[in-house]
């Protein structure tokens, strides 16, 4: 592992940067010791929804002849390196190698899987930078890719960034060197197919008040449908777990706007279209669950007090059975015919609604209006909320808060979708209060639901023989913590309840379609 202090980079726009006009540049303070080039090919390396961008690092992996290095380049400039074996990609945070790099990743990506997202070939030069002592105390490395101009990186040893900034300043002055207002991974990327920029979940739906209720929801429900298509193939290639997810919120979010706001679409499109997803919605659900509790299984299992951590091992071992068969019933499903066909109709039905809005304006124009719908439809979501909130109290059925979290939940996917139609500041702290109230609920929620799954489970284990004892035990000191996990979520949920339905909040709804900043 190596560690470097930040980097100096320019670019060469000439010739007049050879090895000559450099060593000239740096003496007579500095002594130039070249090596010889290498050929080098680089590959950059992201998450599918781009999070190490987001954090400001980048993650190379380079091949020089002599072993694949992985560096990770932090938001200051500084570097950290790692030796690893010839790599595989994808490749999840377990699949590195243990070392600082690891380290400095492992909470950002995880558990995604980090896939090449650009690569470049090119040869590379080093040079040794001596000080008067002879001691090196830097190095200048002389990038030129097959495409695009050369680079050189100063790159200075732990404790020389003061000689490295010296070396910088004279190389400032040589002809055709200027400092580089981009990065090889910047230029890179540009010629990549797939970029931060066109990753389409990260985008808002381009709605405004004055746009017809269909078009908006069409619109929307669209973009759902791409985070389907773009997400699908991670699933049935099995890159990480969070494909699921993003594929499974993406079909939840498209049933709950066809039920709270379906009815403005042509045609009947909801109704016709609302029980495939359904089915689409009740495939996920199995794998993805079973998602959850392997992933989970080390932080259950370290929480154990009675019991030893391996005694679960045969619990995670069965999981994974089940895991693999269920898994093998949905990628049959979302290879069918019936899934492709449910696609293909679905984005024709709403493109038709979106390239037909000026007819729909112009044949229904009292048809109500995005900002219409959504005043109506959000306020409506709000109270009742507010309704089952006010309701609830410590001795009131499970069966109740489960209400109240799915009428949150519908508040939210509203909230969420006319986003761009709303006060900014009212949105902010009214999604961050729901969002406080919605924890506790799933807090309880997932408490119960698991709870009980782990009991049938373990009903399974028994009935399928050779069970151990230990484990049986586990799995109850399991479902005992999970239980008190629900009471403490109960007692959370109180707490933060009441300041939800307050009429500060009930302000915030009012002030949302004011105009959007």
């Amino acid at each position: 592992m190596a560690v470097a202090e930040q980097v100096h980079a320019f670019r060469s726009t000439g010739s007049d940067s050879d090895g000559g006009s450099i060593a000239a540049a740096l003496e007579p303070r500095f002594t130039v010791r070249p090596e010889s080039p290498k050929r080098v090919v680089r590959t950059w390396l992201d998450t599918f929804d781009w999070r190490l961008h987001r954090a400001g690092l980048t993650l190379e992996c380079a091949d020089a002849g002599d072993g694949w290095v992985l560096t990770l380049q932090l938001p200051d400039g500084a570097l950290i390196s790692c030796p690893i074996p010839e790599p595989h990609w994808p490749a999840t945070i377990e699949d590195l190698p243990d070392c600082p790099l690891r380290d400095r990743v492992a909470d950002t990506i995880r558990p995604r899987a980090l896939l090449p997202v650009a690569t470049a070939g090119g040869t590379v030069a080093v040079d040794r930078i001596l000080n008067a002592d002879q001691k090196t105390v830097a190095r200048i490395v002389t990038e030129t890719p097959d495409q695009g101009e050369r680079w050189l990186h100063v790159r200075p040893l732990r404790g020389y960034g003061a000689d490295a900034d010296r070396i910088a300043r004279r190389l400032a002055e040589v002809a055709d060197l200027t400092p580089a207002g981009t990065t090889a991974y910047a230029e890179a990327l540009a010629r990549a197919d797939r970029t931060p920029e066109n990753y389409r979940s990260n985008r808002a739906p381009a709605l405004s008040p004055q746009l017809p209720a269909a078009v908006a929801i069409a619109t929307v429900l669209q973009g759902f449908a791409d985070t389907m298509t773009d997400n699908v193939a991670g699933v049935t290639d099995a890159i990480d777990i969070e494909f699921l997810h993003d594929f499974r919120v993406a079909v939840r979010r498209t049933r709950s706007v066809l039920k709270l706001a379906g009815d403005v679409l042509p045609d009947d499109l909801a109704d016709r279209f609302a029980p495939e997803f359904r089915w689409l919605g009740d495939l996920t659900t199995p794998v993805r669950d079973l998602d959850v509790y392997l992933y989970d299984m080390p932080r259950m299992a370290a929480g154990l007090t009675s019991a030893d951590p391996g005694d679960l091992d045969p619990f995670r071992a069965f999981l994974a059975r089940r895991r693999t068969a269920e898994r093998r019933r949905l990628v049959r499903c979302l290879r069918s015919r019936r899934f492709q066909k449910l696609m293909e109709d679905w984005g024709g039905a709403l493109g038709t609604v979106v390239s037909e809005h000026t007819v729909v304006r112009e044949h229904r124009p009292d048809g109500p209006s995005a900002g219409d719908l959504d005043r109506q439809r959000v306020d409506r979501a709000f109270r009742r909320v507010v309704v089952h909130g006010e309701r609830l109290s410590v001795e009131s059925p499970g069966e109740a808060v489960h209400t109240l979290r799915k009428r949150c939940k519908e508040l939210r996917y509203l909230l969420e979708i006319f986003a761009p139609l709303h006060e900014r500041s009212a949105q902010r702290r009214l999604v961050a209060e729901l969002k406080r109230l919605q924890d506790a609920l799933g807090e309880f929620q997932d408490g119960e639901v698991q709870r009980e799954a782990i009991r049938e489970f373990a009903g399974d284990m028994m009935d399928e023989g050779h069970t151990p004892a230990a484990t049986v035990l586990a799995m109850g000191e399991l479902a005992a913590q999970l239980e008190a996990r629900q009471i403490q979520a109960r007692a959370e949920l109180q707490d933060r309840l009441q300041p939800f339905l307050s009429r500060k909040n009930r302000a915030r709804v009012g002030a949302l379609s004011g105009a959007a900043a």
